[in-house]
């Protein structure tokens, strides 16, 4: 299960995630920091990644776009790399679980 975080959260997380979600990636750290949305929308199509955010756009790409890749939408801004990391890993069956479904594109994690 590999993971794309995009640019506004942070490259700390990856550390924590690392035995949860190997071969997760950050933008900025693999050199889409000034990519655009649907750039970033296309590099996770293309290398198999779910993307990570906190932004309603790539949600509202994948309702244009359909799936791969699938959004996690993470209601949870302004918070601490090492309290993303954790919401993450608290619910890794669920994202396990969204990602195998072929039925939905979106997965909204509140916290």
């Amino acid at each position: 299960m590999k993971l794309l975080l995009e640019q506004n959260i942070s490259y700390k997380v990856l550390k924590e995630l690392n035995e949860h979600f190997p071969e997760s990636a950050q933008a900025g750290r693999i050199g889409l920091g000034q990519a655009g949305d649907r750039e970033v929308w296309n590099f996770a199509k293309v290398h198999g990644y779910t993307l990570v955010t906190y932004e309603a756009t790539f949600h509202e790409i994948s309702l244009l776009l359909g799936a791969p890749p699938k959004v996690i939408w993470l209601k949870c801004e302004d918070t601490s790399p090492k309290n993303v990391a954790c919401i993450l890993i608290k619910n890794k069956n669920i994202i396990e679980n969204f990602i195998r479904d072929k039925k939905y594109i979106c997965l909204e994690i509140y916290e």
